[in-house]
């Protein structure tokens, strides 16, 4: 705090400070008394303390000063008062900043960014300057407000104020007068319902509870639907800006919970012992807190999990290693809280995996009835728990048995049209049984040609009343 002394008589000085929360003082003054020499000046020092024992949340303290300034220069009484406006942040809040150097004349429109490239959520389209630099501030908080903040809507429209829980400071250094565009880009903000009811409100730089918002007009402002910014349009000045609206046209809290986008694969088509990648666009007003990917192999009930990481943005990944991509194929889901910690989960999705020429058989088959191989003289059935291929059964069987007789093997198939067992087909069908009979060796292992795990696409039922 600044104390000029404008006088020609020494300034004498006490300070009482109140600033008290439940028994906790967040405002202290090291020095709370001094003096100041006629025609000079001295900073008195603030210091905030205790915030760990506070809320989050705005909090208002007052300086009392108490000084010689009086009518009677020997006399020291209250003549001043200073009041401290503090809004305290709440976890994983951020305060982010930004700075530009804007080019003379009608420079193309600025969006600010934070440290790591990512949109601050403000726009700058300078219709007019000579060029200058522009320092910004987000706060994700609500504004220094209070029910007994004043405020004054020219167009009459915003009768019960309602601020979004995002403000930013803006202080500007130019070389003459400018003209400038501000624009809020809302789908930073969350629980906007209705955009068209968006205002934009004012004041002076570092403002506290006290000071007066002024609203700009409905004439000067211009809501973007196309872009999701609304603009304060034809400005000359930077300050402390803020979002608003009526009460219950808009909330302005997130109520949703993430929304998950079709994952990406990589590679699209994996094959058997081969890592997968997976990537995803994660997106929230608020902002993720965690994702994971669960998954597992077809035909088993155990999930494992990874952490979705962040690749850039709203972006994320994690990799499948190899040793979990069999041809049982891939089935996995995702899920996500955000901040406030709403969770969505995904559908549930199965990747069909490659496999190699006898990869897949009666041995190696999950759940396969033939562990030990198939049986002699005994009739059998079997299907192929698969896509394979090439499902010619000369080209499935034949290289184990040999070639088709009566004395060595026969198989079967049913056939639905006349209602009876056809003899020797010529194609194996994934997921079709077939009866078959051979006595070329006991315990036989019988292994298929290349293929894919068969449909992963999951059951779709229909309710009909």
């Amino acid at each position: 705090v600044n104390i000029d002394n404008t006088g020609g008589f020494a300034l004498e000085y006490e300070v009482e400070v109140s600033a008290n929360w439940v028994g906790f003082d967040w405002l202290t003054v090291p020095q709370s008394s001094g003096t100041v020499n006629p025609y000079s000046n001295a900073a008195l020092t603030v210091n905030t303390a205790s915030t760990a024992d506070l809320d989050p949340g705005g909090y208002t303290g007052y300086l009392y000063f108490n000084t010689n300034g009086g009518s009677d220069p020997n006399q020291v009484v209250r003549t001043d008062t200073v009041e401290v406006y503090m809004n305290l942040l709440e976890d994983n809040s951020q305060i982010t900043q930004d700075s530009v150097d804007v080019p003379a004349g009608n420079a193309e429109p600025i969006t600010l960014l934070d440290s790591e490239g990512n949109p601050l959520g403000l726009v700058l389209d300078f219709l007019n300057s000579q060029g200058g630099t522009v320092n910004v501030t987000r706060i994700d908080a609500t504004p220094p407000t209070s029910a007994s903040t004043p405020f004054d809507d020219p167009s009459s429209g915003i009768t019960d104020p309602y601020f979004a829980r995002v403000y930013f400071e803006i202080s500007a250094t130019f070389s003459g007068s400018y003209a400038v565009d501000i624009g809020f880009d809302y789908s930073t903000i969350p629980g906007v319902q209705d955009a068209s009811m968006l205002r934009i409100a004012k004041r002076s730089l570092n403002a506290g509870v006290s000071e007066e918002w002024n609203i700009i007009s409905q004439a000067a402002t211009n809501v973007d639907m196309d872009n999701n910014i609304v603009y304060a349009q034809n400005q000359s000045g930077f300050s402390q800006w803020a979002l608003l609206s009526n009460t219950g046209e808009n909330s302005f809290i997130d109520v949703s919970a993430p929304a998950i986008q079709a994952a990406v694969l990589t590679p699209s088509d994996p094959g058997a012992l081969e890592e997968v990648t997976l990537t995803v666009i994660i997106n929230d007003e608020t902002g993720i807190a965690n994702a994971n990917l669960h998954y597992t192999q077809g035909g088993s009930e155990t999930f494992s999990s990874l952490v979705l990481s962040v690749t850039s943005g709203s972006s994320y990944s994690a990799t499948i290693p190899s040793s979990d991509v069999t041809r049982n194929g891939l089935i996995y889901y995702i899920q996500a809280e955000d901040d406030l910690g709403f969770v969505s989960i995904s559908d549930t999705i199965g990747v069909e995996v490659n496999f190699s020429s006898g990869d897949l058989s009666t041995s190696s088959a999950l759940s396969s009835a033939y562990s030990t191989g198939f049986p002699i003289d005994k009739w059998r059935m079997i299907s192929i728990p698969a896509k394979l291929d090439d499902y010619q059964v000369g080209n499935v069987i034949g290289d184990e048995l040999g070639s088709q007789t009566s004395s060595t093997w026969r198989i079967f198939e049913w056939n639905d049209v006349s209602l009876s067992y056809k003899e020797n087909p010529v194609n194996f069908s994934s997921g079709k049984s077939f009866w078959l009979y051979q006595r070329v060796e006991d315990n036989l292992s019988l292994a298929t040609p290349a293929g894919e795990t068969g449909s992963m696409n999951g059951t779709s039922l229909t309710i009909k009343p």
